[in-house]
């Protein structure tokens, strides 16, 4: 059963080469060759004709993912948020523990926007982590070139309850 299955599919793409090769047809007019398979026409051009222009791109609110510094809280990222957090009463009551994966936008001027959460663990956490986001005072901008720009960082936040 398994060799006839085989030889079915082996048929049906001889086949298909056989009417391809039969319905090809090949027309050269000035260095361009115009090939029609099966009633679609393809156009082939020769690399002197051929012209790389780069995109006109804005690069002005584009959001980095890789800078030359990065933004800088005094005092540090990580101890702000973590003197801010508080446990959620909901998540003590469950016993919830985990990471919070919070990832937002340091803009070009140190303020926060777009926080939302990668990957949460409910009971409250996720929401208690998006508020010290929103607390978190502006940033020094990351810069590339010299220049301020986005950038989007992402940033774990632990919650461990202490027994």
């Amino acid at each position: 059963m398994r060799k006839l299955y085989f030889l079915f599919i082996a048929i049906n793409i001889l086949i298909g080469h056989l009417s391809y090769a039969s319905n090809k047809t090949i027309t050269k007019t000035n260095n361009k060759e115009f090939i029609v398979i099966n009633g679609s026409t393809v156009m082939s051009f020769t690399a002197d004709e051929l012209k790389m222009v780069a995109p006109d791109v804005d690069d002005s609110n584009r959001i980095m993912l890789i800078a030359d510094t990065y933004p800088f809280l005094p005092g540090g990222m990580r101890a702000f948020v973590d003197s801010l957090v508080t446990y959620p009463e909901a998540a003590k009551a469950n016993l919830t523990e985990g990471i919070v994966m919070v990832n937002f936008v340091v803009e070009k001027d140190g303020s926060i926007s777009n926080a939302n959460i990668l990957r949460g663990i409910g009971d409250g956490c996720d929401d208690e982590v998006l508020r010290v986001i929103s607390l978190m005072p502006p940033m020094q901008p990351a810069t590339l070139n010299n220049e301020p720009v986005r950038v989007a960082l992402t940033l774990p936040v632990r919650f461990k309850l202490k027994y």
